[in-house]
C-alpha cells in the first residue's frame, strides 16, 4: 500500500486505523508506504519487488488500481467527453436525444451539491437507466437524476457501510459504539456540512444515515439521529 495506512484517502485516519487493526489481528502482513517495482518469475508469477528493495514471495496477484472511462468509441461522435460522457442533470447529453446511463456517465450529482462525478457502483447504473428513459420519454418534463453514492465491505464479521461523499480531509467524528469494537459509527462532515457515514456492523444506525443525508441535515442533528 502506497499510502501510510489502508483505505485512508476513503476512510480518513481514525477509521483506517481501525482498519489496518482488524487485519493485523486476523494475521495479515503489511507493507506500507511502498510500491511494487516489479512483478518477477520463470512462466508464472514467482516473486514481488518493491520500491525498498523487499523480495515478497508469492504465487497469485491481485492488481487494483481503478479504472478509465472507455470512452474512445465515442470520439468524433459529438458527444461531449470529458473523464467520462458528461450529462445533465437529466443524464442528456449535449446531442439532441441522446441520454446517457452507467460507470461512464460523469453528471451534477445534487444529493451531493451538484459536484461533476461518476458513481461506479451497479445500483446507480440500475436507476439511471430508469432515469435516462424517463428523459427521453418525458423530454424536459423528466426529473434531474441525483443518488447518494453508498458502498459496503464485508470483512471477517464485520460490515462497514458508508454513504455520502466522503473525502480524506474531511473531519471524522465518533458518534456510536468504538473503534475498537465490532460497532461503530462515524460522522464526516466538511464546512458544517454533512458529507458521509460510516458504520461498522450497525445496520439501523446506516438506515438512519442514509436518511438523514437525503434529508441534509445539520452536524448537530446528524449527531442526535445516530447515537
Amino acid at each position: 500500500e502506497p499510502q501510510p495506512l489502508p483505505l485512508l484517502a476513503l476512510v480518513g485516519e481514525p477509521v483506517a486505523r481501525a482498519v489496518l487493526q482488524l487485519h493485523l489481528d486476523h494475521g495479515v502482513s503489511f507493507h506500507l508506504g511502498r510500491s511494487v517495482l516489479a512483478v518477477e518469475g520463470a512462466g508464472r508469477v514467482e516473486r514481488l519487488v518493491l520500491d525498498d528493495g523487499t523480495q515478497l514471495a508469492c504465487y497469485l496477484v491481485v492488481v487494483g488500481i481503478g479504472v478509465t472511462p472507455q470512452t474512445g468509441w465515442l470520439e468524433g461522435s459529438g458527444v461531449a467527453l470529458d473523464r467520462g460522457v458528461l450529462c445533465d442533470a437529466k443524464l442528456a447529453t449535449n446531442v439532441p436525444n441522446v441520454v446517457a446511463a452507467g460507470d461512464v456517465v460523469r453528471w451534477p450529482n445534487a444529493a451531493v451539491g451538484g459536484e461533476l462525478m461518476c458513481v461506479e457502483h451497479w445500483s446507480n447504473a440500475v436507476e439511471q437507466g430508469a432515469a435516462a428513459a424517463a428523459r427521453l420519454l418525458e423530454g424536459e418534463a423528466a426529473p434531474a437524476f441525483s443518488h447518494l453514492p453508498y458502498f459496503w465491505s464485508d470483512q471477517y464479521d464485520r460490515k462497514l457501510q458508508c454513504t455520502g461523499r466522503v473525502r480524506a480531509d474531511d473531519s471524522c467524528e465518533l458518534v456510536n459504539g468504538g473503534l475498537d469494537r465490532p460497532s461503530f459509527a462515524v460522522l464526516y462532515a466538511r464546512a458544517g456540512r454533512v458529507t458521509g457515514v460510516l458504520t461498522s456492523n450497525a445496520p439501523a444506525v446506516f438506515l438512519r444515515a442514509r436518511k438523514l443525508l437525503a434529508e441534509a441535515r445539520s452536524v448537530d442533528e446528524a449527531r442526535k439521529m445516530l447515537a
